[in-house]
């Protein structure tokens, strides 16, 4: 089960504190563009949160050994 959008381990994956390989490829080049985008501008921060919370909850069931590793 997904963290609400506001648990702070979704900003610590954006922001590089928080680091995984993905055994999902789409979910990999979905964190590493927003990785990007919010640090050549934090203020996406919002934009990337929204976006990769959205990405998660519709690839959840493709996504669960990842999603378990990093909450």
């Amino acid at each position: 089960m997904l963290p609400p959008k506001n648990d702070q381990r979704w900003k610590d994956l954006l922001t590089g504190k928080i680091t995984h390989q993905f055994k999902s490829f789409g979910a990999g080049m979905c964190v590493s563009r927003l990785c990007r985008e919010v640090k050549k501008d934090p203020a996406n921060m919002t934009m990337a949160l929204d976006e990769i919370y959205t990405f998660f909850v519709k690839y959840e069931s493709i996504s669960t050994e990842d999603i378990a590793a990093i909450f």
